[in-house]
């Protein structure tokens, strides 16, 4: 065979092929087909299979796939996932509320700023020059609190909340106004200073004063009378006084002034404790003295603790009753305060024990109880009365006798142990010293961390110990509160 024959043979073959494989294609059946992509995906899935289980030890099994950020990918495995856009909610529209503060009397207030709290939300606002200011705020239920820095004197808020709708527009803050005004409702105040009364003809104006102990109130015109109690007090000399107290701390005394005349009047009010009573006490000076009480009564003197220690009251008049209060001060700018008050008693032949500081203001208020009596005794007393020719009405009058001793509670000035039990308040960081009879056993108990020794020895807390000797007795208080400890002798 020729090379040219050879050509013609091999242009021939391929020509045949080509014929044959394009008219194959064309006959291919859609079955074959549809096998054919079959068999296709499934070799993917199971290549996609075999690299799972074959290299996802580290990979962990999605049990759910979750697309909450609508990135298109799983918010836990990362494969690419469809789950729609999630829906979007709109912000609710804000509602604009014109608020209106106001007195009681209708009044409108200027600077007045109030807070409303709904849950973890809340919104500040200002009432302007004519009481209102707007505030923008969600649908809902509203609680108000109030900067009473900003309210008048006298007065306080009285609205404790608003709810909010899509219909409310306005909403009212209300002030009660409690200022003075001279009315039964809302009296003058007054103090222990002298008050200029000014009244028209006829008026007839309201004050007020607080304390239990007794107050005489004087107003020099016998153009005015006094309304107290019921009772009205008119003037003598040109003066009108009257006794004026209160049952308890929290009501007030109240009492007026009426100007009786056909022309106004000025003229002087002054208000004051009388000499023993709490807020006018005696100064006591010296350390033994006697007292005139009426039954019922008390006198109440007052001392300035000089040092730190313990002061000891001691009566030896049957029916006493002693009470010794110390007020602990703080001075700020000058400016006494009294932050807490601790009292303690004596009663009968038991000695009265309290632990002061330096400059303590002590109170000590002393009263009779008379001790119980048979009936023999009471006749006795009754004919001593009646022989004096006195009136069963009258009074009667007690001598009470007391002993006042404050001790440094030190090695050197040791407060004696009177009583078989005395129970002290003891402060923060004080140390104090006892001198105890000799055969005598002492044990101290105590729920707070204070340390007990005696004659430089240790002793445990509640532990039982004999005197034997001079005895010196300390206790200290090492924390930083008030420590509370009894002492007593078997």
């Amino acid at each position: 065979m020729n090379n040219e024959e050879k050509k013609l043979s091999e242009t021939e073959s391929v020509e045949e092929v080509t014929a044959t494989n394009g008219e194959a294609k064309k006959q291919l059946p859609l079955g074959a087909l549809i096998g054919i992509i079959a068999g296709a995906v499934a070799v993917v899935v199971a290549v996609v299979l075999i690299i799972l289980f074959a290299g996802g030890n580290d990979t962990p099994k999605c049990d759910g796939h979750i697309d909450a950020d609508d990135d298109y990918l799983c918010d836990k495995c990362g494969e690419h996932f469809d789950d729609g856009d999630e829906a979007v909610i709109p912000e609710k529209d804000k509602i604009n509320v014109t608020f209106t503060v106001r007195l009681d009397d209708g009044t409108a207030l200027a600077g007045v700023k109030f807070i409303l709290t709904r849950g973890a939300n809340t919104v500040e606002l200002v009432s302007g020059a004519d009481g209102t200011v707007v505030g923008s705020l969600d649908a809902g239920t509203y609680y108000i609190t109030y900067d009473h820095d900003t309210l008048p004197e006298y007065c306080w808020g009285e609205t404790p909340g608003v709810k909010i709708d899509k219909e409310t527009k306005t909403a009212e803050i209300l002030v009660v106004d409690n200022r003075p005004n001279g009315t039964p409702e809302k009296p003058y105040p007054t103090s222990g200073e002298a008050i200029e009364i000014n009244i028209s003809s006829g008026e007839e104006l309201y004050y007020s004063c607080r304390g239990t102990s007794l107050r005489y109130v004087i107003v020099n015109s016998a153009d005015l009378v006094i309304n107290y109690n019921g009772e009205t007090y008119t003037a003598v000399d040109g003066v009108v006084t009257v006794g004026v107290s209160s049952t308890d701390v929290e009501t007030p005394t109240i009492f007026s002034v009426k100007n009786i005349s056909d022309s106004a009047v000025t003229a002087t009010m002054e208000i004051y404790a009388p000499l023993g009573s709490y807020d006018n006490p005696i100064e006591l000076t010296g350390n033994n003295i006697e007292v005139d009480i009426a039954d019922g009564k008390t006198i109440y003197y007052a001392y300035k603790a000089d040092k730190d220690g313990i002061v000891v009251i001691t009566s030896p008049t049957e029916g006493n009753e002693i009470l010794i209060s110390r007020n602990i001060i703080k001075i700020t700018d000058g400016v006494e305060e009294i932050v807490s008050t601790i009292t303690a008693e004596s009663s009968g032949s038991n000695a009265g024990y309290i632990y002061v500081s330096k400059g303590d203001d002590i109170r000590i208020g002393v009263s009779y109880v008379e001790p119980e009596k048979d009936e023999s005794d009471k006749d006795d007393a009754k004919a001593d009365s009646q022989e004096n020719g006195d009136s069963s009405d009258a009074p009667v009058i007690n001598t009470v006798e007391f002993s006042f001793n404050i001790y440094a509670a030190t090695e050197e000035d040791p407060a004696p142990v009177l009583n078989n039990e005395i129970y002290i308040r003891l402060d923060a960081g004080a140390s104090v010293v006892f001198s105890v009879e000799e055969g005598k056993t002492v044990s101290v108990d105590s729920e707070n961390s204070i340390s007990v020794t005696y004659n430089g020895e240790s002793i445990s807390v509640g532990e039982d110990f004999v005197i034997t000797g001079e005895a010196k007795l300390s206790i200290t208080n090492s924390t930083d509160t008030l420590a509370i400890f009894t002492l007593k002798l078997n």
